[in-house]
């Protein structure tokens, strides 16, 4: 089974397709053992100006390459705990200091996403696939995961204190003069 969220969305609805939730809370509240999935039906999706905190559970967060993205400052998202896959997700932003993801614990991954936005986590592990990665990164604390493969990279990571695997990735990295890591 499937939650569905739409920005037209409705919290009093029910969650189906014909019906969707308006914000991620909602959706989230739906999800139990049968229900993993969140799809974000449409275009463009804004979680208004407020991180979204992803529950500690696993989930999947699909969409049909939907832009989501913050109107204030900080990242759109948020785990501590999570076990989370994105999947066809444009993470977006008004302000070029904004985060795709702060994570802190669980594990994330980030598949056949576009990423425009700074990825910072602070623990537990992120995986990046079949992505497009056009953003600075940093990983600099013990404890970290980081697993870049099968993507495009236009930007560099600052790594320090991290476990970093790079793998049959594309670095652009010509137009933005950083140097590109060695692959690990």
């Amino acid at each position: 089974d499937v939650v569905y969220i739409r920005a037209d969305g409705s919290d009093s609805s029910a969650c189906t397709r014909a019906s969707p939730c308006a914000t991620f809370t909602k959706a989230f509240q739906q999800l139990d053992t049968q229900k993993r999935i969140v799809h974000v039906l449409g275009g463009a999706f804004s979680v208004g100006n407020a991180t979204v905190t992803l529950p500690s559970r696993t989930l999947y967060i699909d969409a049909d390459d939907t832009v989501i993205r913050r109107e204030t400052m900080g990242p759109v998202f948020t785990s501590a705990g999570a076990n989370a896959i994105f999947s066809h997700v444009v993470f977006s932003y008004p302000q070029a200091q904004n985060q795709a993801l702060a994570i802190s614990s669980g594990q994330v991954e980030l598949f056949a996403c576009s990423i425009p936005t700074a990825l910072a986590p602070t623990g537990g592990t992120l995986e990046v696939a079949f992505s497009t990665v056009d953003a600075a990164g940093t990983c600099m604390n013990a404890g970290t995961t980081l697993n870049i493969h099968d993507s495009a990279l236009t930007r560099g990571f600052i790594v320090y204190d991290c476990n970093v695997t790079y793998e049959r990735n594309r670095f652009d990295f010509a137009t933005n003069g950083v140097v590109a890591p060695p692959a690990r």
